[in-house]
């Protein structure tokens, strides 16, 4: 259903939620550089498809909705394929926010994360960044940090 080769009968979500695999290593074929999901933007390098995952799901978003995506932190500096990704993404305005999250918030990594929230038709030519890896954002465990609550909203 989601490869569906006619675009008129093409699935399109309302909002697209996504915690994939970090830095998963793919092997991308020559041909999926002109797969209608890439093709725009590029195709993330075989060290880590997290621009893959992120691509795919912006893909079938409609045109006034949203994606949250859970990624490792290094999404946000690291240089070549993913690069050129990050700085299409931008010039063409679909990044809204970037949530920087601390380290050892999941069970199975202990690297910091990020979320990034993208819009297809954003409305505004800036982006928020939050930074929520300070001591006042989270609770430092044993084997686990965990996200503070939210003390007031500003």
């Amino acid at each position: 259903m989601l490869r569906e080769p006619n675009p008129a009968k093409m699935p399109r979500f309302d909002a697209v939620v996504a915690n994939p695999p970090f830095s998963y290593r793919w092997d991308p074929s020559e041909a999926l550089g002109e797969d209608a999901r890439f093709k725009n933007h590029g195709l993330a390098p075989k060290s880590a498809a997290d621009f893959a995952f992120l691509l795919h799901g912006f893909h079938y978003l409609k045109d006034e909705s949203t994606m949250a995506i859970i990624l490792p932190h290094g999404v946000l500096f690291r240089r070549g394929a993913e690069e050129r990704i990050r700085t299409k993404l931008l010039k063409d305005g679909h990044v809204d926010t970037v949530i920087g999250l601390p380290a050892n918030l999941f069970f199975s990594t202990g690297i910091p994360v990020c979320i990034l929230v993208l819009k297809k038709c954003k409305k505004f030519d800036d982006i928020l960044f939050i930074n929520a890896t300070g001591p006042d954002h989270f609770k430092k465990g044993k084997r686990q940090n965990q996200l503070a609550p939210s003390t007031s909203a500003t």
